[in-house]
């Protein structure tokens, strides 16, 4: 799970990012939670086939270690969903070529 505690909110100064201002709109809490899956196509077309929305098209590869998508948010918690599938020995968050599409997406929430 990411917690925003600890973060400082929207300084209102253009600075700031898509975490910060979810902050001040909903105040600090779970901003979002991942499930790790070994099929991540397979997820999101079942997902998709039942309805969920995606803020993006997944992002990554097996190349470069690490696939992943996030939700819409839930209508009813503003809670954001993440699936993400590791490739390898890779065990880090993000990669270089999809932590700016996830940031871009997270500020349409």
């Amino acid at each position: 799970m990411v917690f925003t505690s600890g973060i400082t909110g929207d300084t209102g100064d253009g600075a700031s990012g898509p975490t910060e201002k979810f902050i001040r709109n909903y105040g600090t809490r779970v901003h979002h939670i991942a499930f790790r899956t070994e099929k991540i196509e397979e997820t999101v077309a079942a997902l998709k086939d039942d309805g969920m929305g995606f803020l993006l098209d997944l992002v990554g590869s097996p190349q470069e270690g690490l696939r992943q998508i996030f939700t819409v948010p839930s209508p009813h918690t503003m809670l954001v969903t993440e699936y993400i599938q590791r490739y390898g020995d890779f065990d880090g968050f993000f990669t270089k070529s999809n932590v700016e599409k996830l940031t871009q997406a997270t500020k349409r929430q």
